[in-house]
């Protein structure tokens, strides 16, 4: 095992404190998202609602672009703390409750 404190005294001080943010907490496991664009889309969206997040995938998967299969897969994790918002927010997200009405009732458009 690494000697932690032997290891954040060759970081630069910015990973240092990404490492502090990150390494410190407990994070779970809460969704797979297929895809670095899906992954990232959810992170922002559970971050808009106050939720820490950060995504993971397998790095070929990253690199190649993969968004199918095991390589592709995007993993979202959260603090502990907020496991239970972030998947009700994420429950309501897939029974489409934030989503926006349409703009016009496609019956009331009148062919020109």
């Amino acid at each position: 095992m690494v000697n932690e404190n032997l290891l954040l005294v060759w970081l630069p001080e910015t990973l240092k404190f990404l490492y502090n943010r990150i390494m410190k907490k407990e994070w779970e496991l809460i969704y797979t998202a297929y895809g670095q664009l899906d992954a990232t889309m959810i992170v922002d969206f559970l971050s808009a609602h106050g939720i820490e997040a950060t995504a993971i995938q397998e790095s070929l998967g990253t690199i190649y672009g993969l968004t199918v299969g095991p390589l592709g897969e995007s993993r979202i994790y959260v603090n502990t703390d907020q496991k239970k918002a972030a998947i009700e927010i994420l429950e309501a997200m897939e029974r489409g409750e934030f989503e926006l009405p349409d703009e016009q009732d496609s019956s009331s458009i009148s062919e020109v």
